[in-house]
């Protein structure tokens, strides 16, 4: 009761605020007009189960406050391919420059690294999303419970890092 309450101030007061708005889906961004839209929606919904619970919401005594935290991650372009990008990270994972990438990992480590680099400039047409096609990259395919990476394969796909030195080797 006391969340659904807390989430309701926190929801009217963003609806209050013309500078704030919740991310409602992931991966999609809408305007501030359709987020306060889908918010009063919310609102009337959580104060309907609140009068099911015949709980008053008129003068809800929580704190107005809200803190955010900034996330704006400055991102960088990245010039090459998604296949030379995940090459990279494969070879410095190899080589021990950073820390295997566990099986259930590996969505996370894409979205990750994909808020670090921007991969606009390798989608191939104007409705991919260069994001989804990393990871597809990124998580390869299993072939006799052996992870393979088939891009890698290709006799027309040309090794880009291969030469980056064993970490161990200093």
């Amino acid at each position: 009761m006391k969340i659904l309450l807390s989430i309701l101030n926190r929801y009217k007061s963003v609806l209050k605020d013309k500078t704030k708005q919740i991310d409602l889906f992931w991966c999609i961004k809408v305007n501030k007009q359709i987020s306060d839209l889908v918010l009063e929606m919310l609102i009337e919904f959580i104060e309907q189960r609140l009068n099911l619970l015949t709980i008053s919401t008129e003068n809800i005594n929580l704190r107005n406050e809200l803190n955010y935290v900034e996330n704006d991650i400055y991102s960088i372009d990245w010039n090459g391919s998604q296949q030379e990008l995940c090459e990279l990270i494969f070879e410095l994972e190899k080589k021990g420059w950073i820390a295997e990438i566990k099986n259930g990992d590996r969505k996370k480590f894409a979205d990750s690294l994909t808020k670090i680099f921007n991969l606009t400039n390798t989608k191939r047409n104007k409705n991919s999303n260069p994001n989804n096609s990393f990871y597809q990259l990124l998580k390869g395919e299993f072939e006799n419970k052996e992870r393979i990476y088939p891009f890698m394969e290709k006799e027309n796909y040309e090794k880009k890092f291969n030469g980056i030195i064993d970490r161990n080797s200093k």
